[in-house]
């Protein structure tokens, strides 16, 4: 079986951009639904008087939490295959030559690999791609996304227990 590696190659690439990419879209499309039904709750907290207004408006920040935590779930197991993708590349780098010093001076930067050299120490840090897949899986801007959707489910748990506060007040106090 003869195998084009560098088409391989060229087919990790694209899959690796487009896995990302999808990480991407996932999750700007959990943080504009969790902003949009933190706004609506806002706005609806606005306008409300009675009690029972305020007791429908804990669907809000109980949906935000909900939505916060599959999020959660979604963008990691998105950012997980994005991971799976880069090492599958990485491998590939090696079987081709992409991470060993050139056999000729180049005209800058002498014989250094094709790879840049930080990758190939990120990845020497690990003993396997699944330690190395494990490692990254909550560090860069996934680590902040998350923490972006913790804050989420924090302002809806606080939202809910203000809301639940508003809606006994109103009622003890009409």
């Amino acid at each position: 079986m003869d195998i084009d590696y560098f088409k391989l190659y060229e087919l990790f690439s694209k899959e690796e951009q487009e896995l990302l990419k999808a990480y991407h879209d996932r999750t700007r499309f959990y943080i504009g639904l969790i902003t949009a039904i933190l706004a609506a709750t806002v706005a609806g907290l606005m306008k409300a008087s009675a009690w029972y207004h305020f007791s429908f408006l804990t669907v809000g920040p109980f949906i935000l939490i909900a939505v916060s935590r599959i999020a959660h779930e979604d963008t990691e197991r998105a950012y997980a295959g994005w991971l799976s993708g880069v090492t599958r590349r990485a491998k590939l780098e090696d079987v081709i030559g992409l991470t060993k010093p050139r056999d000729e001076e180049g005209e800058y930067w002498g014989v250094e690999a094709i790879i840049p050299e930080r990758y190939i120490r990120a990845r020497r840090k690990t003993k396997s791609s699944i330690e190395f897949e494990k490692n990254r899986l909550h560090r860069g801007h996934h680590k902040w996304a998350k923490r972006v959707l913790d804050v989420f489910s924090l302002v809806g748990l606080v939202g809910f227990i203000s809301v639940v506060a508003l809606s006994i007040y109103t009622f003890l106090n009409p």
